[in-house]
Order: C-alpha cells, then structure tokens, then sequence
C-alpha cells in the first residue's frame, strides 16, 4: 500500500525555494517528478503545474521506488536546478520558468 512505502525520516514530497518570491519547486523523491508552485496574495495567479512528468526511478514503479531517491540541488542561476538520482548517480538538468513560452522541465541530462 502507499503507507508502506512512507517513511517519517524521508519525506516523499519536499519543497524548494527559487531565488523568486513567489516561486517554489516540489519533488517527488521518490519519482524524479516536479512541479513548479507558484503562490501570490491575489489568487488568480496561484497556480500548480507539473514541469517533469517522467518517471526518472527506472527500473522500479512509483510504488516500489523509495522516498528520498532524487534531490534537487541549486545551480548559480535562479532558473536552473540540478536532479540527482542518490541510487545511480544520474544528473539532469531542470529549467522553471514565469514565461509560458520557455523551456521548462528536463533541459537535458549530464553525462
């Protein structure tokens, strides 16, 4: 069952502040999936909305991963994280965005 899988040591759901105030990234630990959350005092500009959708755990379902597997990490500019998968050791590069029309999610992976 989903329960199994919590533990209270490693929380399957963190929070990341950017360098914008109104901005936050959420990551699933144990999937590699992030949201980009974006909060205001009028709330017709709060929104949430998923800028990674795959599931970066391969080799294991979203039911079996274990919480605490992927971190984020900041890089030096404020659009830009670093994914790391603590069980291989891959890297990816993850972009956020207020513009609609920038590249947001997975930039590509460091090899």
């Amino acid at each position: 069952t989903e329960t199994d899988n919590v533990s209270c040591d490693v929380p399957r759901y963190k929070l990341y502040q950017t360098e914008n105030t109104w901005n936050l990234l959420e990551l699933d630990t144990r999937t590699g999936r992030i949201w980009q959350v974006q909060y205001v005092v009028n709330s017709t500009n709060r929104f949430k909305m998923q800028t990674v959708w795959s599931l970066l755990s391969y080799g294991e379902d979203e039911e079996t991963a274990p919480n605490g597997r992927f971190e984020l990490y900041p890089t030096h500019n404020m659009y830009n994280f670093l994914l790391l998968d603590q069980v291989t050791g891959r890297v990816w590069q993850i972009q956020w965005s207020i513009d609609e029309d920038s590249t947001r999610g997975i930039v590509d992976e460091i090899e």
